[in-house]
């Protein structure tokens, strides 16, 4: 996104349309771009490239944001799922149990309402993880989080993408579920 100016970047991202969750183009609208500048995530934006060589035309088939995070591990959690994510044990080196471990987050992923039929989502699954990939041969980090909505049907998605259910949470009055996946 670093080539092109906020201006042209607000003018795709005005193309984008989510009616399944409107919280999806609110971040593209409007925190992407100051996200971009603090450093608090990296958006990846896919475009269609045959009708960009085709016709010089940017259309935006959809996103998917990635960052650091933190994942918590809730009281209760099993040990052996913890030792899952960790990849090594539930406990740190003095015997005690391991509250938190770091993570990627995929904070957000979607399809543009306007060109859905033009990509599977599985297609933009595989290149956020292969990118989360290339960075855990960089610095280490093994496991994916995501945060998501209580919703069976979108938690099928993440689970048809690897992901497993660990937790569910109540933060300011807002319900989700956090699903991590381990990269292999």
């Amino acid at each position: 996104m670093a080539e092109y100016s906020d201006n042209e970047l607000n003018q795709l991202f005005d193309t984008f349309s989510c009616a399944k969750d409107n919280d999806l183009v609110d971040f593209l609208k409007e925190k992407a771009l100051l996200y971009e500048r603090i450093c608090k995530s990296r958006t990846y934006l896919v475009i269609d490239m045959e009708t960009f060589i085709r016709e010089g035309v940017f259309e935006l088939l959809g996103y998917f944001s990635l960052a650091i995070q933190v994942l918590k591990f809730p009281d209760g959690m099993s040990k052996s799922l913890i030792k899952k994510i960790h990849g090594c044990s539930y406990k740190d080196k003095a015997g005690n149990m391991i509250e938190a471990y770091p993570v990627f987050l995929l904070g957000q992923i979607a399809k543009n309402d306007a060109f859905a039929n033009r990509i599977e989502g599985k297609i933009l699954f595989d290149m956020a993880l292969g990118l989360l990939y290339d960075a855990s041969n960089i610095v280490g980090c093994r496991t994916v989080l995501v945060d998501c909505r209580p919703i069976e049907k979108l938690k099928n998605v993440y689970r048809q993408n690897g992901f497993i259910e660990v937790s569910h949470c109540i933060e300011r009055n807002e319900q989700y579920d956090q699903m991590v996946r381990v990269l292999k």
